[in-house]
């Protein structure tokens, strides 16, 4: 028959076992390096709507750059490219997906399209790249164009 105060050492060095396990999950899993880079992190893109509203779609390309900075030359870091689909943008990557050996780069061609729907202003989104992202900005501006307009003054006869 085991006395109590070996039940209750047990029982003791269990907690404290359980609880350095716990700990030490606790610290190990902070912050992880990241295994990519995305550059650059921000790409800004302005469009002024000089057509009329019914004709104007305004296109672009821009590119970015992924790069595996993972420190182990034996890690191969793969991941996905997201896009943008409202009623007024669409942002498109030509590639949905990257895989990339230690120290490898790859540059990314983002191709963009704002309808004339779009409000003007200012208006940002975001694309997930494995496991970072990249912000798109779009600026619409919208000019008014002045017509300079004619007139005839007409003189009415008095009775």
């Amino acid at each position: 028959m085991t006395r109590g105060w070996v039940k209750n050492s047990y029982l003791r060095c269990f907690i404290t076992v359980i609880g350095l396990l716990m700990l030490s999950m606790l610290l190990c899993s902070g912050a992880k390096a990241a295994d990519i880079s995305v550059n650059p992190s921000t790409i800004d893109l302005s469009f002024s709507f000089n057509q009329p509203k019914s004709t104007a779609y305004y296109e672009d390309y821009s590119t970015f750059t992924i790069t595996n900075i993972n420190p182990d030359p034996n890690v191969t870091v793969s991941g996905s490219i997201g896009s943008v689909s409202t009623d007024t943008v669409t942002i498109t990557p030509d590639a949905s997906s990257f895989s990339l050996a230690y120290g490898e780069s790859t540059t990314i061609t983002l191709h963009t399209v704002v309808s004339p729907e779009m409000a003007e202003g200012l208006e940002t989104f975001t694309l997930d790249v494995g496991d970072e992202s990249l912000t798109v900005s779009i600026d619409v501006i919208y000019f008014a164009e002045i017509t300079a307009v004619s007139y005839t003054h007409l003189t009415l006869p008095t009775n």
